[in-house]
């Protein structure tokens, strides 16, 4: 994944992860590899209800 983020930068580009709110493993994991806490999104499902 280190080596994905440094190409991305390498190309003038910023890395990025999406990661839900309860999961803080998965934030732990990003932070400990140097990815920061941006923003806090909220994600809505929607669903199409025809037959």
């Amino acid at each position: 994944m280190r080596a994905v983020a440094w190409g991305i930068r390498e190309r003038g580009n910023i890395p990025f992860l999406h990661a839900a709110a309860d999961n803080t493993r998965a934030i732990r994991l990003y932070e400990s590899i140097g990815f920061t806490l941006r923003r806090r999104n909220r994600i809505v499902r929607a669903r199409s209800c025809a037959n």
